[in-house]
């Protein structure tokens, strides 16, 4: 068939290349067949054209971690200022649960919008049982105020998202989930979105629009997995560093 090994006369051998159904390779000559399956060749020629022209255009865009063992997550156009709608959609999303953490940050760090400042949020970890309060009522207003600001604006992404994952995970098993699931009655449903949100980020990054898609800093799918687990783990140690604190504090050893 024309244009699927064509022979240049200019060269000594064959060349592998495609030729366009309509170049003149790629056109029947009189003589070369029966004029009843010219149509065929040429409905063929142009499937094969289009078919290489898609597969070719979306091979240049898939980006593969090639590492041995490497989980297979995406990476939304890293490097790139260019935006496609799946940049779009974390755009909005980093920007709702991004936002949502570091207004819970600064009602605990300088008391805005009703909240109980640094005094009255010490005073709240102190009554949780977390020891050293203050060491906690800060890492605690740290994590949602920074963390919070650095996924809104897709900046290490992974590593604050990892940090939102630990503050949820106190925030979900510690203090709302006695309550049961509904946010009216004190219980985890807020927070589960809120964790669930940054988790997510995490997994798949911030895409073009971020710090990080300008910078072209980018996480391999298996950092970005071992990031989140290290935050989940980190919430689980600091929910049973409360534990032991209340237990020893109830029965202190004679």
């Amino acid at each position: 068939m024309a244009g699927a090994r064509g022979i240049d006369p200019q060269m000594s051998g064959p060349q592998d290349t495609i030729a366009h159904p309509s170049s003149p390779r790629a056109r029947s000559t009189p003589g070369s067949g029966a004029r009843a399956n010219h149509n065929g060749h040429r409905h063929g020629e142009l499937v094969a054209y289009a078919t290489i022209l898609w597969y070719g255009g979306a091979a240049r865009n898939v980006q593969v971690d090639s590492t041995p063992g490497a989980l297979a997550f995406p990476d939304l156009n890293p490097g790139t200022t260019q935006m496609t709608i799946s940049d779009l959609a974390v755009l909005l999303l980093g920007l709702t649960v991004g936002l949502t953490f570091a207004a819970h940050g600064a009602q605990k760090a300088f008391g805005w919008w009703g909240g109980p400042g640094m005094a009255g949020w010490q005073g709240a970890m102190e009554h949780m049982g977390f020891r050293p309060a203050r060491l906690f009522a800060v890492a605690s207003m740290l994590a949602e105020l920074l963390g919070g600001l650095f996924l809104a604006v897709g900046f290490l992404t992974p590593v604050a998202a990892a940090i939102l994952v630990a503050q949820s995970t106190v925030i979900i098993l510690h203090v709302h989930l006695p309550k049961g699931f509904w946010s009216a009655k004190g219980g985890i449903e807020f927070g589960l979105q809120l964790g669930v949100g940054a988790l997510i980020l995490g997994l798949l990054g911030r895409g073009a629009a971020s710090v990080d898609g300008i910078l072209g800093l980018a996480f391999s799918s298996n950092a970005r997995v071992e990031l989140l687990v290290a935050g989940l783990v980190a919430g689980l140690a600091s929910i049973a560093v409360s534990r032991l604190a209340t237990s020893q504090a109830a029965h202190p050893a004679s």
